[in-house]
Order: C-alpha cells, then sequence, then structure tokens
C-alpha cells in the first residue's frame, strides 16, 4: 500500500459545481437578478433529453420529488411501499407523512441493490408500489423486479440519485418504472446546489407534480445565498493543494482532539428525528440560478463518466 507525502493529499469528495459558477450564482442571488423561472423550462428539458423522456419537472429536493409524486399518485392512506433501508432518512420521513408504511426489504449483499427474491416474500394486500433505489451508481436488476411488480399491479418507483446516465441493458436507471425521481444537491453529479427532479411516464401524474411545485413560494435570498457560500466552502476546502496544505492537517488535528467534532460535521443531520409534517424550509421554487447550475453540469456529465471508465 503506497503513503502519499503529506503535500500531495486526496479529498474523499469534490463537489462537481466549479468556483466560477458558484461564484456567479451568489452575485445573481446577492442582486437578486436569478429568483425568477425564465431558465427553469430550458434546465428541465435538457434533464428530460439526457434521460430520454419528454418531460422532467424540477423540484426543491429529491424528498419533495418523492412526496410530491406519492401525492400526485393518490395512493391511500395506509398503503405499503416496498424499499431498502440504505437511503436518507428524510426519504422514510416523506413517505410516512404522505400517510404511506415503508416496508423494508435488505439488499443482496453480491450486487448492494434490492433482492427481488425478498421484495416478493415482502409483499402483502396493503402493498401498493415498490421504489427501488440503485445505490452507489451500480444498477439494479430491473428485469426480476418490473415482473414482480406486474405479476402483483404494483407501482414502481426509482431514485436514480445516485445513478445519473446509468443504464441497464441500454436503458437508462429512472425510466423502467412508472416514475423516477433524483436529487440535485451539492455532491450529486448532476448539482443545482440542492434540489431534485421528477420524470414519469403518465403525463397527468406529471402535471400534478408540476401543480404542486407550482404552489411553492419563491426561495429567499438567504436560503440560497447559504446554500451557495456552503458550496463555496466545500468547493475552497477540498481543492488538492488546498486540502493538502491546510484542510486534511486541520481536521486531523480537531479528529485526535474531538472525534465527535468531526462525526457531527460528517453528518447531515445527527438527530434524526421522525417528521409529523414537512418543514417550510423545504418548500421553495426552484429557480434561475440553480438552473444555470445544472445546465453547466450536464454539459459535462459525458465527459465525467468516460473519465470514470477510464480510471
Amino acid at each position: 500500500m503506497t503513503t502519499l507525502p503529506w503535500y500531495d493529499r486526496i479529498p474523499r469528495t469534490r463537489i462537481y459545481l466549479k468556483l466560477p459558477e458558484i461564484l456567479s450564482g451568489l452575485a445573481e442571488v446577492l442582486s437578486g437578478t436569478g429568483m425568477g423561472e425564465a431558465e427553469v423550462a430550458a434546465f428541465e428539458q435538457a434533464f428530460a433529453e439526457m434521460m430520454g423522456v419528454g418531460e422532467a419537472v424540477a423540484q426543491p429536493y429529491a424528498r419533495i420529488a418523492l412526496y410530491h409524486l406519492v401525492k400526485a399518485l393518490s395512493l391511500p392512506v395506509g398503503s405499503e411501499i416496498i424499499m431498502t433501508p440504505i437511503t436518507i432518512h428524510d426519504i422514510v420521513n416523506v413517505l410516512l407523512v404522505a400517510g404511506l408504511k415503508p416496508v423494508f426489504v435488505d439488499i443482496n449483499p453480491q450486487t448492494y441493490q434490492m433482492d427481488p427474491e425478498r421484495l416478493a416474500q415482502a409483499i402483502t394486500p396493503k402493498t401498493r408500489a415498490v421504489l427501488v433505489t440503485h445505490l452507489f451508481g451500480l444498477a439494479t436488476d430491473m428485469d426480476p423486479i418490473q415482473s414482480i411488480c406486474q405479476q402483483h399491479g404494483l407501482i414502481l418507483l426509482e431514485d436514480g440519485s445516485h445513478a445519473y446516465n446509468a443504464a441497464w441493458k441500454g436503458q437508462k436507471l429512472g425510466t423502467f418504472g412508472d416514475a423516477g425521481f433524483f436529487s440535485l444537491s451539492s455532491l450529486k453529479a448532476v448539482s443545482t446546489g440542492y434540489g431534485g427532479m421528477v420524470i414519469a411516464k403518465d403525463a397527468a401524474v406529471l402535471a400534478r407534480v408540476r401543480n404542486q411545485s407550482a404552489q411553492l413560494p419563491v426561495v429567499a435570498k438567504g436560503h440560497m445565498g447559504g446554500i451557495l457560500i456552503r458550496n463555496l466552502i466545500v468547493n475552497l476546502a477540498t481543492h488538492p493543494t488546498l486540502f493538502s496544505w491546510s484542510t486534511f492537517l486541520l481536521v486531523r488535528w480537531i479528529s485526535q482532539r474531538s472525534p465527535e467534532t468531526i462525526r457531527k460535521l460528517q453528518t447531515d443531520n445527527p438527530n434524526v428525528l421522525r417528521l409529523q409534517e414537512i418543514p417550510t424550509k423545504w418548500l421553495w421554487k426552484f429557480n434561475d440560478v440553480q438552473a444555470g447550475l445544472g445546465l453547466a453540469c450536464l454539459a459535462r456529465v459525458k465527459d465525467w463518466d468516460e473519465k470514470r471508465r477510464a480510471n
């Protein structure tokens, strides 16, 4: 095992937004020129074209994308939705707030994806939907899962947040089911600072999702600005040179003296709570600043994929 010299450390992750893009977005927020929705439709169309579908609807967060989606599907209260437990806790929270019952099935330890046999065993008369999460950029074998859903008349949903532009047998992940949703948060390959996206085969479902989004308020400058400032800090802190000469040394120093501090910094929400309602801080209209950031990322996705394959 080769040990890297202290001046050439590699950060565990980097955000995909470039520094000039973050600074430009921050300037738009501060000037108030980027809070509209004029460019959102262009980003939605570009995303839909990447996925090979006709339409996509931008959302405040992936969790809200799922919430609006299950509301648009009009699933009865108490319906069971089968999913794997490896996801962010707020995906589970929004399902609970929507009146649904998440039912967990384990992953296949060889593939890290939903185990079709365990899925079949978990189906009950109350099961209405299956939520497949394509974990770690790996493709779930959709053939048996599609077959099970068709056999039992279940709605099939896909979380493609880890699998942008990935395909299974030539078909994009996120397009196998009745609907799919994606995260556009800071660490995703297509990032808009925060945000989500929904696609669906039924245009009426997608229209109901869009109608829910249209009723949301315009994002507050402070909220959008805070998101971009956090992206700016992470971008600088994980720059290879700055990371080697400062961030790595600082994190190591803190971890030796206060491991709990590092744990909290690495945890999005160290105090996981059951929600009774959707927090208002999650409910904002997607805006032009986010659309501009997303379009910049979409233009680079294919190149990034090629670099990953080469390395």
